[in-house]
């Protein structure tokens, strides 16, 4: 007999079919999801790993207090003990508020099996566990720049160092690999490079730097290698992102500038004017000498400077003088005579260049040179200097201290160094010079020294040119010196300089022994003098040497700190630029120098 039922039952069941209030459950009407960490799981023997797994909802979210269950399966193909001894710790776990839920996998011997993770409304998912015997794969390493990268000229290169068991925090000193470690790969940006033999139970770190054609290290970057993400057969690729390296300039550096001066200072042909009439005539230096002493018989400041030019009418012996006196060589420029006078007889220039030795001498040989290396003088200065950086408030603004300390002059065999203290110029160090640091180029504003270039022009030709040639570096005493090579017997001796001139000249013009002493002394006064007059052009009081510039700033090891200013000879845009002025004592010269500096300090 069929059974029955109350009416009130049914009753009940039609007005909740029919009552709008009562809700259903519509997470049990959809489908959830189970998402993987990783889809493979590589493993060596009898080692352990634990695995996440997530579970979402219908709508993406996450799923929580699911029970998720876990099981080894059978691999098709595979016979039942595929798995080789390969445990689960546990065969279920609970979601947590995150939809996640964990299970440990311990291998056993080499194999590769499934494990199956399901959960109640949603498709099982598979994982595949593979139990290798080997220890290590490869992997491949591709650089790319970030897009906060900005560089100019453009990173072409990346410099890969693989650090075995390590980490990208704290990143080792520098970039020197561990002892013992990989050496460094070259790579074109955006070309992988792969290494192999790496630990796929290690962790592993890979430090990258972007270099640009001219060398110089303008982005870097590290990207970490967990082994158990590798393969033991197929590379895994890696991306290392390269982010625009950003170092610090503050600290002290050593610095080299080369300047060049735009034009000729006008104060350089004064000076080669000068040491070129040393030589400048076939009977030179005594037809030099000559026109030095006669021309201090009679001197005025204002009319007839003592600059070893005669004037018309220099007096009675100088007029007596200039009888004996070559016939003027009209084929030549300026000042040069004859071997004979007007009346035929051997002239008094050549009895005095008769007076010079004739066997070598190192400085009446030389003399020619010293006007081409006057005119020389300042083509090209080098000087060195010490740049301090420190900081300020402002991440992008700093102070700079800046001393100049040795300058160095083409000059001779070498390079004379000239220490510009020993000159005792009153300031070398400009100080507390605002500067900023825009895109690795720290801008330098304008700063002044006291150069006294003359000064230094001037010793430095000395030190280099006459000094090295065996006369004193010092012009009162260099030109007694020179004439002091003259020489003649006198009454059972030999006298020398203007003594022997005196003898000569005096008994050459009808006059008593002196006639000419006290002009030929004078005569070396004017004729330092002229020699000095183009050195003392170049020097002015006060600040005479003002500098504004800029400068790549260089990290070469890695490390965000500024190891180079600029690198000299490195092409267009490596070296840093000055540009300034020199002041002279009558005008002012623009120039422009290329500049670098190496880091002393911290």
């Amino acid at each position: 007999m069929p059974r029955r039922f109350p009416l009130c039952c049914v009753t009940l069941v039609l007005a909740a079919a029919c009552d709008d209030s009562v809700k259903v459950d519509e997470s049990l009407m959809g489908p959830f999801s189970i998402q993987p960490a990783t889809s493979a799981v590589t493993l060596g023997p009898f080692e352990q790993r634990q695995i996440s797994v997530q579970v979402l909802g219908p709508r993406g979210e996450a799923a929580p207090t699911r029970i998720v269950e876990f099981s080894i399966i059978a691999t098709p193909g595979q016979p039942d003990d595929a798995a080789r001894g390969a445990t689960l710790r546990a065969d279920r776990a609970i979601t947590d508020d995150d939809g996640r839920a964990s299970l440990t996998v311990k291998a056993g011997l080499p194999t590769v099996f499934q494990v199956r993770v399901s959960t109640s409304h949603a498709p099982s998912l598979f994982l595949t566990v593979m139990v290798h015997s080997n220890t290590h794969g490869p992997v491949e390493i591709a650089p790319a720049l970030d897009e906060d990268v900005d560089a100019t000229p453009p990173i072409t290169t990346a410099r890969l160092f693989f650090l075995d068991d390590h980490t990208c925090d704290p990143m080792p000193g520098g970039v020197v690999a561990p002892t013992g470690g990989r050496p460094a790969r070259s790579v074109p940006i955006d070309v992988a490079a792969t290494f192999t033999s790496v630990a796929l139970a290690g962790h592993h770190a890979v430090f990258g730097l972007g270099m640009s054609q001219d060398g110089i290290l303008r982005a870097s970057g590290c990207v970490e290698v967990p082994g158990t993400s590798l393969l033991p057969h197929s590379p895994v690729r890696v991306l290392l992102p390269l982010h625009q390296l950003r170092p610090s300039p503050i600290g002290e550096f050593r610095a080299t500038t080369h300047l060049q001066v735009s034009a000729p200072l006008p104060p350089i042909q004064t000076i080669t004017d000068a040491w070129k009439a040393l030589s400048e005539c076939p009977l030179d230096p005594g037809r030099l000498w000559l026109d030095c002493t006669v021309d201090a018989f009679r001197t005025d400041e204002a009319t007839d400077p003592l600059d070893c030019r005669p004037a018309a009418d220099e007096g009675l012996t100088a007029a007596k003088l200039a009888a004996r006196r070559g016939v003027l060589l009209t084929a030549m420029p300026g000042r040069c005579r004859d071997r004979f006078d007007s009346a035929g007889n051997p002239s008094l220039e050549a009895l005095v260049q008769a007076m010079f030795p004739t066997e070598r001498v190192p400085l009446l040989d030389d003399l020619p040179a010293l006007g081409r290396e006057a005119q020389s003088l300042l083509d090209a200065i080098q000087f060195q200097s010490t740049i301090t950086v420190s900081a300020t408030g402002f991440p992008e603004q700093f102070l700079v201290d800046h001393r100049l300390r040795v300058l160095e002059l083409p000059l001779g065999a070498g390079l004379p160094a000239i220490d510009l203290s020993s000159l005792g110029s009153p300031v070398l160090t400009s100080r507390f010079v605002p500067a900023t640091l825009k895109r690795n180029e720290l801008q330098i504003g304008p700063h002044a020294f006291t150069l006294r270039l003359g000064s230094v022009a001037r010793l430095g030709f000395l030190k280099a040119s006459i000094a090295a040639r065996g006369a004193p570096p010092d012009l009162d005493a260099f030109v007694p010196h020179l004439f002091s090579l003259a020489s003649r017997p006198d009454r059972n001796t030999r006298v020398v300089g203007c003594a022997a001139l005196d003898a000569l000249s005096c008994a050459e013009i009808g006059q008593a022994r002196g006639c000419l002493m006290s002009a030929c002394l004078l005569g070396f006064e004017g004729l330092a003098r002229t020699l000095d007059a183009g050195f003392a052009a170049l020097e002015r009081d006060g600040l005479d040497f003002q500098l504004s510039g800029s400068v790549p700033v260089i990290d070469v090891d890695g490390d965000r700190k500024a190891d180079l200013l600029g690198r000299l000879g490195q092409g267009a845009g490596a070296a840093g630029a000055w540009t300034g002025e020199l002041r002279l004592r009558r005008t002012i010269s623009r120039f422009s120098a290329t500049w670098a500096a190496e880091r002393v300090s911290q």
